[in-house]
């Protein structure tokens, strides 16, 4: 590229003021001067007009120049949006150094294949490629090259081309060589297969296989015995991520001998269906703190309950927030171990609710009734109700619930086991967002007779929900006279009060119907009361 040519892809990207008061800076070195563009090159994101910081740089002086088109290393990145004469010329100018490059899909499709084969053919320099989001015309233009060696290459990352019927693509058991590559250690491959004990995936420290939660008929999805012996080569692996087919099954896992150790993993991503959850957690070692997001399609009560994994049996929970919706649940939970409690990781548990035919309730595919949809409610409660008291996350002090109706209610059995299910809580939290017009009342009310719910013990004692609570904060809860919920909350916050234990703290929030002189009676029950309208 000519000066005059450079300086015409100049014309539209804005000057840098930072740039600028910095040549004014006496006595600069020229090392210096070379770091300072380098640090604020790679600190830009990879697309934008800040990713010219190079080209802004070289127009500040001669001087700045000289010095900046000596420097290899602030002309590696490069973007397929670029021109190809601008591409030619970033690759020129970083010499020999090793190239992060990004194809992703651009408006302007002038010389497109010519400028990603231009790319591609310095395969061999590669440091890190993002390959994602085109056509599957545009990918096919990728697909020699990256059949190619590659010993420079760090990070991988390709996203299945878009398209409206998107197809698999199998990369070949010469993708990048065929062979380990000594280099590289992070694999992000989403609706990609490959034959599965290619050594490409071994020795990495992240590695991500993404696929459709429904696979297309012939779409090769890693079994849980592929995933298994891929990681018995990946000891210092540090962050899986899998998301597989809902209905995959893998018949031949209980002949895998040994259980895989991953001694470095600190974080483990899962998407996948409850066999297959159990076939993968039954045959991993995980360190103690390692933070794990599981998220499980097609859950059913014919399941097995949820089994935490094992590196996390000695932890409790401290706190966790529920989102329960329409055949969704999802907890994020704080645990630490028993013997520390200062020491809290994150644990991430969703399900995704299997679809029951009593849901349709004789309506047609895809109509939903109040009573089909109140019925999914019922067992979305249930399941989210298992989860918690069936597992560590019962004795967390900290609780916050968000609860979204689309139609349908919650019935008092539905909340009288989700206030059962952590008898030790101390602080709740609980937010109420409905969706559909005249249902807000009678959910309020169901949950004030669920919270005035009396049981007696063993020695015939009364037992109030939520006895050892010291916080409420209750949002969209509906209570009024007219139902009878308001008399419920007051009866409820009466006996705690006789008994010695009035509620510290009473907040109740955005819609709630009553009136001042009716909060001030609910007020004197209780040490502290705050009412916010938003």
């Amino acid at each position: 590229m000519t000066c005059k040519s450079a300086r015409s892809q100049m014309i539209d990207v804005p000057s840098s003021s930072v740039v600028e008061k910095i040549s004014k800076a006496p006595g600069l070195s020229d090392n210096l001067i070379c770091n300072i563009i380098k640090y604020a090159f790679e600190a830009q994101p990879m697309y934008g007009p800040q990713y010219h910081i190079s080209l802004v740089a070289t127009h500040v002086c001669q001087h700045w120049r000289h010095i900046i088109l000596q420097c290899p290393q602030v002309w590696n990145r490069i973007h397929i949006s670029f021109s190809l004469d601008l591409i030619v010329e970033y690759l020129k100018r970083s010499i020999s150094e090793p190239l992060d490059v990004q194809v992703l899909p651009v408006r302007n499709k002038a010389h497109w294949s010519a400028k990603v084969t231009t790319v591609l053919a310095q395969m061999s320099r590669i440091r890190d490629l993002d390959i994602r989001g085109l056509s599957a015309t545009e990918f096919e233009v990728c697909i020699p090259f990256l059949n190619q060696k590659a010993p420079e290459l760090q990070t991988l990352r390709l996203v299945q081309p878009i398209g409206p019927t998107p197809h698999q693509y199998r990369l070949s058991d010469t993708f990048l060589g065929g062979e380990p590559l000594k280099r590289l250690n992070s694999v992000y491959l989403a609706g990609f297969s490959m034959p599965w004990n290619s050594p490409v995936l071994h020795n990495l420290k992240n590695l991500s296989l993404l696929f459709k939660p429904v696979s297309a008929h012939g779409e090769e999805v890693p079994s849980i015995s592929d995933i298994l012996n891929i990681l018995r080569y990946s000891a210092q692996l540090e962050h899986l991520n899998l998301s597989l087919s809902e209905s995959d099954t893998d018949k031949v896992v209980g002949h895998i001998s040994g259980v895989v150790d991953l001694p470095s993993l600190r974080e483990l991503v899962l998407k996948i269906n409850s066999q297959q959850y159990q076939q993968l957690i039954d045959n991993l070692n995980l360190p103690s703190d390692t933070e794990c997001s599981v998220t499980i399609y097609n859950y059913s009560f014919k399941d097995p309950l949820v089994a935490f994994p094992r590196h996390l049996a000695n932890y409790h929970c401290v706190s966790f927030e529920c989102l329960i919706s329409e055949s969704c649940v999802e907890v994020e939970a704080q645990v630490c171990p028993t013997d520390d409690p200062e020491r809290t990781i994150k644990l991430e548990i969703g399900l995704i609710l299997q679809q029951e035919g009593t849901f349709t309730d004789g309506a047609s595919d895809g109509d939903v009734t109040p009573n089909s949809s109140s019925r999914e409610i019922k067992i979305t409660f249930n399941a989210a109700t298992t989860l918690i008291s069936s597992t560590f996350l019962s004795v967390a002090r900290d609780i916050d619930y968000s609860v979204e109706l689309y139609s349908g209610y919650v019935d008092v059995s539905s909340w009288c086991l989700l206030l059962s299910a952590t008898p030790h809580a101390k602080s709740l939290q609980l937010s109420l967002e409905e969706y559909s017009v005249g249902i807000q009342t009678s959910n309020g009310k169901t949950f004030f007779e669920a919270l005035s719910d009396i049981r007696r013990d063993h020695e015939s004692k009364d037992v109030l929900p939520l006895q050892n609570l010291s916080h409420m904060h209750l949002h969209n809860i509906i209570c009024t006279l007219e139902d009878g919920s308001l008399e419920m909350l007051v009866e409820w916050l009466t006996l705690r009060r006789d008994r010695g234990s009035p509620l510290s703290k009473l907040v109740l929030s955005g819609n709630h119907s009553l009136r001042d002189d009716q909060l001030d009676s609910v007020k004197g029950l209780v040490q502290s009361a705050e009412w916010e309208d938003f």
